[in-house]
């Protein structure tokens, strides 16, 4: 009896044909132990038969965002690896904001500095759909699908606070004597950007009974760069999904204080000689700002093994768009929407494929909170973790975000 492989997943996707045929066996010029790197345009693909020598690995071009293939044949050696890491990139520090304009009156703290620009979210993992209608050699072999998501990058440092107000010996306008105002304390650093999550895979083997699904975890607990699990290295025959969600970004440093009013100003006497103890002088500086908080690490991405799809005995018209039951708070309609988008994804431009993935990718992740919160608040009952869960719903995991996702690296995180 076949081993059914090993896999990592939470939800099914839905496949899409490829249009672009390639020469087989592909890719080409594949060794044992080499790699190769998926060009844009191969991106979707029909392919004859998909050949992976031992501990072979398929890189794909950085602008790839989204890949769909249908293979007739697949063949695998030991140790094989297709790397759908989110692709690094270099995010840029936000500017921290102006110092704080203005003094206030007489003798008054100056007002603290703005905070830091939140650091961009990283890249989630590439989006991949693959159907294959048979296996070469079938209980032979090892693969590992590597689906990291990427870093959030850094908040940036907060603004300068406020010069403090001014000594006075006090009289006319300028009210009761008093010494220089302590600056403005600086500005809170930014938050650090939401990692990305894992990717959104689904791999249909035309080998399996129609409707088979196996859909175990698919996502390591610890954000960073995941490991070969267990058992990649075999030669059984199975399929490892598995990668690891992209950190956090570090938050950013706090602002400067301002500086105290007339604080480089040497003390000075308000009254001529004999009066000599009634003086006034500058004010302390202000305190640093403290630092922004890390970003949250990414979510965990969908990913499933099946078989083909049932026939359907029966159509329909549904009561409402999977769209509109997701935002309404109906998690498996999330999923489905998650399927909707995946498959229309277009590969090109690059910047327009990565941007259907974020987007695929931010309504699965609804789903997943619906799920987080739904356990944490009406099962366990835990306030922290139920908390935790409708802030999610109301953040990242909004429907508003996930219908208008900020562009690749200039939004919060998908």
């Amino acid at each position: 009896m076949r081993r059914a492989p090993y896999l990592a997943s939470l939800a099914p996707l839905t496949l899409l044909i490829a249009s672009r045929a390639a020469a087989a066996p592909w890719p080409p010029g594949a060794s044992a132990g080499g790699s190769y790197t998926v060009d844009p345009s191969d991106a979707v693909l029909d392919i004859a038969e998909l050949v992976l020598p031992d501990n072979f690995t398929l890189k794909f071009e950085r602008t790839i965002g989204t890949i769909r293939w249908r293979v007739d044949k697949l063949q695998f050696g030991i140790g094989c690896t297709i790397d759908l890491s989110a692709p690094v990139v270099a995010v840029p520090v936000g500017t921290a904001p102006a110092p704080k304009a203005g003094q206030p009156r007489w003798g008054a703290a100056g007002a603290p500095g703005d905070p830091g620009p939140v650091g961009w979210g990283g890249l989630p993992g590439r989006a991949f759909t693959m159907t294959v209608k048979a296996l070469a050699e079938p209980g032979t072999g090892s693969l590992w699908i590597k689906t990291d998501g990427g870093s959030g990058g850094a908040g940036g440092p907060g603004g300068q606070g406020q010069l403090g107000g001014g000594s006075t010996c006090g009289g006319h306008s300028e009210g009761p004597r008093t010494f220089g105002g302590p600056g403005g304390l600086g500005g809170p650093g930014g938050l650090g950007g939401w990692g990305g999550g894992t990717s959104l895979v689904v791999i249909q083997l035309d080998t399996y009974a129609p409707g088979y699904e196996l859909l175990p975890n698919a996502c390591a607990a610890a954000c960073g760069a995941s490991t070969r699990p267990p058992g990649a290295n075999a030669n059984d025959g199975r399929i490892a999904i598995w990668g690891a969600p992209g950190c956090g970004g570090p938050g950013g440093a706090g602002g400067p204080g301002g500086e105290g009013g007339d604080q480089h100003r040497e003390r000075r006497h308000c009254f001529d000689f004999p009066i000599t103890n009634v003086m006034v002088g500058g004010g302390p500086p202000g305190a640093s700002g403290p630092a922004g908080l890390g970003g949250a690490s990414g979510m965990c991405g969908l990913a499933v093994l099946q078989g083909p799809p049932l026939p359907i005995m029966t159509s329909f018209a549904p009561s409402a768009s999977a769209h509109d039951k997701c935002a309404a708070g109906e998690e498996a309609s999330c999923t489905s929407y998650a399927n909707e988008i995946v498959a229309n994804c277009p590969s090109n431009p690059p910047e327009a494929s990565l941007m259907c993935s974020g987007k695929a990718q931010c309504w699965a992740n609804r789903g997943l909170a619906l799920q987080a919160a739904k356990r944490s608040c009406e099962v366990e009952k835990n306030e922290l973790d139920c908390a935790i869960a409708k802030q999610n719903l109301r953040t990242f995991a909004a429907t508003a975000k996930c219908d208008n996702p900020a562009p690749a690296l200039s939004g919060r995180g998908f």
